[in-house]
């Protein structure tokens, strides 16, 4: 049940968002998937980001993609293994490594992508209890680390 729950999710970014908010999701519900969670696992898991995309369909506001993005490479960080230091660094990372992919290929400018890069470090930086096992401290640490993305672009 889990994979279809992911497999809903996905869809929902492709139409919702396009194919780069599908292109964020997809490593992380494939990594969650793979781990055999339950559905309401998954669910939790996910609605964070299914809140960005609806944000972004309500407004049509494009920078809703930047605390969706962040919301996953705090999830991937979750669920990667190791210290913290090691999940903000691989798993983290590898999601904003393809957030900022995505964001060259839009042709964003490079001062944008630098405070992209930059917020993108503070926030896995300044989000421990994403990495957390318990569901609940993963989903309000996503839930945390998407609001700080959001609040980062303000300045």
């Amino acid at each position: 049940m889990a994979w279809l729950v992911a497999a809903l999710c996905l869809l929902t970014a492709f139409f919702g968002g396009g194919w780069p908010w599908a292109a964020i999701a997809l490593p992380v519900l494939a990594v969650l998937v793979r781990g055999r969670p339950g559905a309401w696992i998954t669910l939790a898991t996910v609605l964070p980001g299914l809140c960005w995309i609806a944000l972004y369909q309500w407004t049509g506001d494009r920078r809703f993609f930047f605390p969706y993005a962040m919301q996953y490479a705090a999830q991937m960080a979750a669920l990667t293994e190791g210290s913290p230091a090691r999940r903000a660094i691989l798993g983290g990372g590898s999601v904003v490594l393809a957030f900022v992919a995505i964001r060259v290929m839009q042709a964003a400018s490079a001062p944008v992508l630098l405070v992209e890069i930059a917020v993108a470090g503070v926030v896995l930086a300044l989000s421990p209890g994403v990495y957390r096992r318990t569901l609940m401290a993963r989903t309000l640490g996503a839930v945390f680390t998407s609001l700080l993305a959001y609040a980062g672009l303000a300045f």
